[in-house]
Order: structure tokens, then sequence, then C-alpha cells
């Protein structure tokens, strides 16, 4: 399937729509994920800390059954790469699930694939999935965001620090130098987006933006941010935003709606 760069492909989805794939549009995903077109119900995820987090909220969304359903997370390589997947498969008369940030680029282009997609198609308002996440996140529990799932904190306090132009890493030092928690939640969201503005000179600027490799831009740190949103008990601040598209997918393969306050995690 990935080879297959000179084929005509042709996809038929859950529903038993057929439409032909653009090739100038589909390439990169074809090469990326090929499974994202053997799937039932595949959802493009703008990277892969939205594909970690995802995977894990689906399975204890769908009790372990996600994969029987046929539903498949995928990366689709950034905001504008999975836009040009998702209107290839729109234009080729096929629905698919999307999941990313606005960044305020194309929006006609992003209305008119919402519109189609429906729920099924979910953006955050504001900000990114880590942005949103952390904003929930009581104060006193922010460092705890710092250590993975081993307990172990070293490299992302050191990224705190190192933001601080401090050269203590401890939590004592870090939040004496933020001078409040505020500041403590928007520099740990600085750090897990490697945002690199206010970075003194280069390299510095580059090893910033290696920061949020420390934190979840990576595939298991976007399935440890869902742990974490769920160990710290988040999921009713952010169910109201994320329960119609996860009731979209439900709907997709035959099961019957999550009412609020009903998922418990």
């Amino acid at each position: 399937m990935a080879a297959a760069k000179k084929a005509a492909l042709w996809y038929i989805d859950g529903s038993g729509r057929v439409g032909r794939l653009p090739q100038d549009k589909i390439a990169r995903q074809q090469s990326r994920d090929p499974e994202t077109f053997l799937s039932r119900v595949p959802i493009i995820a703008e990277g892969i800390t939205e594909v970690g987090f995802l995977r894990i909220l689906l399975k204890l969304v769908f009790d372990g059954k996600d994969m029987v359903h046929g539903i498949r997370v995928v990366d689709g390589g950034g905001n504008e790469a999975m836009l040009g997947v998702l209107e290839a498969l729109k234009d080729a008369g096929i629905s698919v699930g999307g999941f990313c940030d606005d960044e305020g680029k194309f929006p006609g282009r992003w209305v008119k694939l919402k519109a189609a997609a429906g729920p099924k198609l979910f953006q955050w308002q504001t900000g990114c999935l880590e942005e949103n996440i952390i904003a929930h996140v009581p104060n006193l529990s922010l460092f705890s965001l710092a250590y993975d799932n081993d307990g172990v904190s070293g490299d992302r306090l050191r990224t705190l620090a190192d933001r601080l132009a401090i050269p203590d890493k401890s939590e004592s030092a870090i939040l004496s130098a933020c001078g409040s928690y505020d500041s403590l939640r928007k520099l740990i969201v600085q750090a897990a987006t490697g945002d690199r503005s206010g970075a003194p000179s280069e390299p510095t600027g580059k090893e910033w933006s290696k920061h949020s490799q420390k934190w979840f831009k990576t595939l298991p740190g976007g399935a440890e941010l869902c742990e974490k949103m769920i160990g710290l008990r988040l999921w009713h601040l952010v169910e109201p935003a994320l329960l119609p598209f996860l009731n979209a997918i439900r709907a997709e393969v035959g099961e019957v709606a999550l009412h609020p306050g009903e998922l418990t995690l």
C-alpha cells in the first residue's frame, strides 16, 4: 500500500461510500501510515501527542474494543498536512474523524470540513491539547506533570530551570523564580509545547524547541498526558468539549451516545 505510488487508490468507508483518493493530497499520508486507508473509522490526529492521547482515551471509551470496531488513530503530520488529507477524503465523498488544534490558518477551509464532518472533526477553540489539559491542573499538582510514570523528573525540571536561567532545578527554586503558580503554569506550557519565544540566542532557541520532546511530544508522552488527565480527575472539566466528538465516533460504529457524566474516568 505504501509503495503503490503510481496506482489509483479507491476507498470504501464503513458506510459503504466509495471514492477515489487524489494522489497529490494523500501521498505523504500513504507513506506515513497506509493503514489510514484500511481502517473502518480512521481518525486523523494532528501529531503524535494527539495520537497517544486519543488511543488511550478511545480504549477506555470503547471498553478496550476500539480496534474491534476498526477505529484507528493516525498521525496526520501536522495541522496543514492533515488539512490536505481531510480535504482529499471529503472530495472523494468520504467523511472521517479528525482531532487537532485551531492554529488560525485557512479558516475557510476548516469551516467547510467541519460542516461536512460535523462533530467527528474536533478542534480546540483556542490553544493546543497540552494547553487545554494543563489549564485545568490544580496549582499544587502542577509539578506532578514533570514526573513520568516511573516517577522520574530530571529532564523536565531541567527544561524549566533552563528557561528561567537558574542552575537549581528543584521544585522550590523553580517556583521561587516563577513567583506565582500562574507563571509556573505558563512556563510548563511553554516547555511542553517547545515555545522558543524569549530564548536569548541560538542555539538556545533550537534547544528550547526540543524541550517538548522531554514532555509530551512523543507517542508515549501523549498517552501519559491522557493518564495524567484521568489521574488528576480532570475529565469532567474537559468532557463538555470532548464528549460530542467521542459520541460522533461511537455513532459511526453503531454505539449509543454517552450522556454527560456517564463516562467516569
